[in-house]
């Protein structure tokens, strides 16, 4: 993930996410969660490296993101 950085802290509710491509990756699955392997904040496929994402929480809880190739 180059933005945002790894342990950085958001700027609002809404955050644009980006990361590299993978070489041959047909499709991304993002997870933002309030704990690792939970989507309740956001989760879809997508067919870019980029997306800006909406009502996210702005109350300081930690929010953790996975990122899932599928080639």
């Amino acid at each position: 993930m180059q933005t945002p950085p790894p342990g950085g802290t958001l700027s609002g509710s809404t955050q644009l996410f980006v990361w590299i491509a993978g070489q041959g990756v047909s499709q991304y699955f993002l997870a933002l969660g309030s704990s690792l392997g939970n989507n309740d904040f956001f989760g879809n496929y997508l067919n870019g490296t980029a997306v800006t994402v909406s009502n996210l929480p702005t109350n300081g809880v930690t929010i953790y993101a996975r990122l899932f190739s599928q080639i």
